[in-house]
């Protein structure tokens, strides 16, 4: 299908991308043309589902919560650990939700559970011009919502940047939306007759 079986070989691509700029030099200051993103969306929620956001970065997830807000979700409870690591959920595979996480979203009626997860890799290199040395970084977010009922995922998306940057909250904020946009958008959906079968 046209959907990779899982999000995390995006995880390894922004690893490979990282390794073939540093081999070429090139440190520029991108702009957004520079972001990529990959999403999916089986059932969006209906307006008013309460939802809870659980993220490893606080800009990454004070960033989402307007933004799931503005579309007519009311996210009721909020969590931020710098150790949470994601469900590995391909999509149309369930998932067992942590019993602390399904606990929270049964105490404040939430339906939905929203991970959002930021990742970075650090890339030290020396610019050849003058010799400075600068620290820059491939940033991917990734952003998963779960149904807390059933365990399945109701969309998910990630957004990376294909060059290296300088890392900055702003960063973070924009590939959050972006991939929270690209899990939104209908026409990310094929029709199955144009799906391509890999040989």
């Amino acid at each position: 299908s046209m959907w990779p079986a899982s999000l995390y070989h995006y995880r390894k691509l922004i690893g490979l991308v990282g390794v073939f700029s540093m081999l070429l030099g090139c440190a520029s200051s991108p702009g957004h043309e520079t972001f990529k993103a990959e999403g999916f969306r089986i059932a969006l929620p209906k307006p008013g589902t309460r939802v809870v956001v659980r993220g490893n970065h606080l800009e990454a997830v004070n960033q989402a919560i307007p933004w799931l807000n503005d579309h007519q979700l009311l996210v009721v409870n909020r969590w931020v650990d710098k150790d949470l690591t994601i469900p590995k959920t391909a999509r149309g595979e369930k998932t067992e939700l942590q019993p602390q996480v399904q606990d929270v979203a049964h105490k404040v009626g939430a339906t939905l559970v929203v991970f959002v997860h930021a990742d970075e890799t650090l890339l030290d290199r020396t610019n050849p011009k003058n010799g400075e040395h600068h620290s820059m970084k491939m940033m991917g977010v990734e952003v998963q919502g779960i149904n807390v009922e059933t365990g399945e995922m109701a969309f998910g998306a990630m957004a990376w940047n294909s060059e290296p940057l300088v890392a900055s909250k702003r960063v973070v904020q924009d590939l959050t939306v972006l991939a929270l946009e690209k899990s939104w958008k209908e026409s990310e959906i094929a029709p199955p007759q144009q799906e391509v079968t890999p040989e």
